[in-house]
């Protein structure tokens, strides 16, 4: 929840909620059989998460994100581990406007090919 308080020429803006992030077109434990994209998405019912609030790993390699402004989503391109045969896990965490973290996304996934 989101509170107002108009102090004279200010507002005072005090954000409790923690930001969402979501998997787009994927479920933990996929398995993968050759190229493939991994989109995120982030809600946030409080100041929001700018462009910069989204911070992923994958096998605890920092990664890096692509973000859409259109579509307000973060494609994960690197590092280029992300596609090798074998198990994965992405790890992601967004941090909102007014700093407030979400609980950490895990994504488990194997690539076959």
């Amino acid at each position: 929840k989101v509170f107002l308080k108009n102090t004279g020429n200010f507002v005072v803006l005090e954000d409790n909620s923690k930001p969402e992030i979501q998997l787009l077109h994927h479920k933990n434990k996929q398995i993968f059989s050759s190229s493939f994209r991994i989109f995120l998405k982030t809600k946030d019912t409080g100041s929001g998460v700018s462009e910069k609030g989204l911070e992923a790993t994958i096998d605890g390699k920092p990664t890096k994100l692509d973000y859409d402004p259109d579509l307000g989503v973060w494609e994960v391109f690197y590092p280029e581990d992300l596609f090798i045969k074998g198990s994965h896990k992405l790890e992601a965490i967004a941090k909102d406007r007014v700093g407030n973290f979400s609980d950490t996304l895990i994504f488990e996934y194997t690539v076959k090919e």
